[in-house]
């Protein structure tokens, strides 16, 4: 498993279980990665358009981030699939049991009161948070 981040959490994404780590301000991760079954795009656009080159013939580019589409994938053999998310409280209740029995352990930046909210999405639009931003509704 392969992924890419900046310099400053190579150590991180390997301690996480990624067996490479590529730091996206040294290197293009196109270049360095090739002959993979599957690429999971969260960002879109220009990252998206590379990813093709990272895929082996017959394997699968799926998206969060835009629908890809099936005329970028043709000439590289590949198949293409979008998965929107949706909450579900079944769903979200099983990942509340997760948590606390510690079978899930997120990677939290900070925690911040409601009041700060604004603050905390405008430094979550950065992209370069450590971990996710939680906001505390009610202490």
């Amino acid at each position: 498993m392969a992924t890419t981040c900046s310099t400053r959490n190579v150590d991180l994404v390997k301690k996480l279980g990624a067996d490479e780590a590529v730091d996206y301000t040294r290197e293009d991760f196109e270049e360095r990665l090739q002959n993979y079954d599957l690429v999971f795009d969260t960002l879109g656009g220009e990252i998206q358009q590379k990813s093709y080159r990272v895929l082996k013939k017959g394997g699968t580019l799926v998206s969060i981030a835009e629908p890809p589409r099936e005329s970028d994938a043709e000439p590289y053999g590949v198949r293409v699939g979008y998965v929107f998310v949706q909450s579900n409280g079944e769903q979200l209740a099983k990942i509340g049991d997760m948590l606390e029995e510690g079978e899930l352990k997120p990677l939290i930046a900070e925690t911040v009161p409601l009041e700060q909210i604004k603050q905390a999405h405008e430094k979550n639009k950065e992209g370069h948070t450590r971990g996710k931003i939680v906001v505390q509704v009610k202490e």
